[in-house]
């Protein structure tokens, strides 16, 4: 079994918040917000098989919904992003931990 860090980073404002992983759901939280001075609004981990994980974050309120695929093997960090820009859900894939003061 491979662990899947995933970080809700930049963006979250008063959100609705829905993870799956592999169309199962393991995260629905609302209201989250993002915290400036950290820009984290929430942290967790999920045991997930190794191998090819699909992800999807799906944000109601907004109408917002992204998906991606990682190789978890070990233990992997995804940061997960809101962009004003687009907007669209924006995703960082990392083998280390995010630094957050």
């Amino acid at each position: 079994m491979a662990t899947l860090n995933i970080a809700l980073q930049e963006g979250f404002d008063g959100d609705l918040v829905l993870i799956k992983v592999n169309d199962l759901e393991v995260f629905r939280k609302d209201d989250v917000k993002t915290k400036r001075l950290l820009d984290l609004a929430e942290e967790f981990e999920r045991q997930v098989p190794d191998g090819p994980v699909k992800l999807e974050v799906l944000l109601p309120k907004r109408n917002l919904h992204g998906k991606t695929e990682v190789q978890a093997l070990q233990k992997i960090y995804v940061g997960i992003s809101v962009s004003v820009s687009g907007p669209s859900i924006d995703f960082i894939i990392s083998q280390k931990p995010f630094g957050y003061a």
